[in-house]
C-alpha cells in the first residue's frame, strides 16, 4: 500500500488496502454502525475506487453518530493501518490500553488533553476534522440567552453571584 502526505495541512491518503488488511479493518469495524460516508471522510481516506466492496453495512444515520464514535473510528483506523495492536499503541503513546479500547469504541473517557495529544502524536496524526452537527435538536443555554435578550444581563448576574459567594465565605 502506498501512502502520500499532502504538504499542508497534513492528511493521509492511501491507495486501496490489500485484501488482508481490508478484511482486518472490516472485522475490527464490524458492529460499530458507523456510516460508510463518515468512514471515507475521516482521518484515513481510501480512494473511492476500491476493487472490493465494503463488508460493513451502515445502520445509523450521520445524525445519530456521535463525535466520540467518529473520533474513535479514526483512532482505530490509524492504528490498524500501521498494523499495531492496542498494546503496541499503548507502548508508543503511554496511554493505557483500556483507555485506547474505550476511545475506539466511542465510549466516554476521562483523559487529559496532553495524554490525548500523546496518543495522536504516536499515530502521527497531523489533523483531526470532526464533522459539523446536522442535528436540529434543542438549543444550548447560550442560544437561549441570546434569543431571550438576557445576554446583556448575564455578566451583571454572574458578578453579583460571585460577590454573594465571596461575602458568604468571608462571613463564615
Amino acid at each position: 500500500m502506498s501512502v502520500a502526505w499532502s504538504p499542508s495541512p497534513r492528511r493521509m491518503i492511501a491507495d486501496p488496502p490489500s485484501a488482508r488488511l481490508a478484511r482486518r479493518m472490516d472485522l475490527a469495524l464490524a458492529g460499530m454502525n458507523i456510516p460508510a460516508t463518515l468512514m471515507r471522510r475521516n482521518v484515513l481516506t481510501f480512494e473511492e475506487s476500491r476493487s472490493a466492496p465494503a463488508i460493513w453495512t451502515p445502520r445509523e444515520s450521520p445524525r445519530t453518530t456521535t463525535a466520540r464514535a467518529v473520533l474513535g473510528l479514526g483512532i482505530r483506523r490509524m492504528r490498524l493501518y500501521r498494523g499495531w495492536t492496542q498494546e503496541m499503541l499503548r507502548d508508543r503513546s503511554g496511554v493505557d490500553q483500556s483507555i485506547v479500547s474505550r476511545l475506539e469504541l466511542g465510549r466516554e473517557v476521562q483523559m487529559r488533553l496532553r495524554r490525548f495529544l500523546d496518543l495522536l502524536g504516536a499515530l502521527d496524526v497531523g489533523e483531526v476534522v470532526l464533522l459539523p452537527s446536522t442535528d436540529d435538536g434543542p438549543s444550548s443555554s447560550v442560544d437561549e440567552l441570546f434569543e431571550r435578550g438576557r445576554w446583556s444581563n448575564a455578566d451583571e448576574r454572574a458578578r453579583r453571584e460571585i460577590e454573594g459567594m465571596l461575602n458568604r465565605r468571608r462571613s463564615a
